[in-house]
């Protein structure tokens, strides 16, 4: 096959949008990759082959309507071979309408938010009717796969994409030696439910009173957060480090990632202490149980279980023959992360949706 463009249409972070697009630019038949993104190109990291578009204006409606035109342009290169989206709203469908205007295949990526938000919202059937027209879907995990084949979605053009990222960041800590029994990573709003958190730590103080914590983070809340570990008596116990552009020596450092929210899709933070080799901890939200096999590679807890996450905590601090046969289930399911592994996936799928 002759090398090839391609055009990704999306948003996103700086993080997660250099993790989504890292694993194609690796592509040995991709020539270049075009990225049209209503805000500066990524300053993570450096993406090979991307070719930044600037997009014009201020408000959100004039932006998405240059991010289509764009889109639209780009898909008429004769180079330009397929289209790819993240965020199938409002992206996927900008992506959708450019692709099928120049006769060209389009791929639509699934998170967990994407599809409960919106195509399992009042208004879904709508969306799911004109999204299904195209012509491959990444997901998160069978979960979401299953969900989008009940909604009439065709099986074969879902596929799993594994969260790509850098294997090579996290150092390899004997858990005997890292600094915190527990980690955070993310903002903090009130959907990450850190106020949780510090109750469950609070809980596991009762029987391990030099138990660790670390929360890597900022936001709106961290007033409110700070109060709360001083009215907990937890100072002593609980470290906040505020927000860091690289967690993964945080992450290296501990034995436990923690996630609380209350809604998530697929939280990179999960995917990034598991790569780290931390047993996680997580409410069963989104599509994490995708990823989580309750009692095998890490403990899934209802939403706004304090007692639940503490429990879950306190058997992995207790529990070193429980926490050694998790760990090492963590470590054997990370290689599947690796760039490589992923870029491998992309280039098998790109060769299929082409023919």
């Amino acid at each position: 096959m002759e090398p090839f463009e391609l055009v990704a249409i999306m948003r996103m972070g700086n993080q997660n949008g250099y993790y989504y697009l890292k694993p194609i630019s690796m592509c040995t038949q991709v020539s270049a990759l075009w990225v049209v993104r209503p805000e500066a190109p990524f300053t993570k990291g450096e993406i090979q082959k991307a070719k930044f578009v600037k997009i014009p204006g201020k408000r959100t409606l004039q932006k998405l309507w240059h991010v289509y035109k764009e889109a639209k342009r780009l898909a008429k290169r004769s180079e330009v071979q397929a289209l790819c989206s993240f965020n199938p709203v409002p992206y996927g469908l900008i992506a959708l309408l450019a692709a099928r205007s120049a006769g060209k295949p389009a791929h639509l990526g699934f998170v967990g938010t994407d599809w409960y938000r919106h195509c399992k919202s009042w208004y879904g059937a709508f969306l799911n009717a004109y999204l299904r027209k195209a012509d491959m879907f990444t997901v998160t995990g069978p979960k979401m796969r299953k969900e989008m084949i009940g909604r009439g979605y065709q099986e074969t053009k879902i596929k799993y994409l594994p969260h790509a990222i850098d294997l090579e960041i996290y150092e390899d800590i004997p858990p005997t030696s890292r600094k915190y029994d527990c980690v955070f990573v993310g903002a903090i709003i009130r959907r990450k439910r850190v106020d949780l958190i510090l109750s469950a730590v609070a809980e596991v103080k009762k029987l391990k009173p030099d138990v660790r914590f670390c929360i890597v983070g900022d936001g709106p809340l961290m007033g409110e957060v700070k109060a709360l570990r001083q009215n907990l008596k937890l100072n002593r116990n609980v470290e906040f480090v505020g927000y860091q552009t690289e967690p993964a020596s945080w992450l290296s450092n501990s034995r436990i990632v923690l996630i609380a929210s209350d809604m998530e899709g697929f939280p990179f933070a999960l995917v990034e202490g598991m790569a780290a080799g931390a047993v996680p901890v997580s409410t069963n939200v989104g599509t994490i149980s995708d990823l989580i096999e309750d009692g095998k590679n890490g403990f899934i807890v209802p939403p706004g279980d304090t007692m639940a996450l503490a429990r879950g905590i306190l058997k992995l601090m207790q529990e070193d023959e429980t926490y050694t046969r998790m760990r090492e289930q963590v470590n054997n399911k990370k290689e599947e992360f690796g760039f490589q592994n992923v870029s491998n996936l992309w280039s098998g799928w790109l060769t299929e949706l082409l023919k």
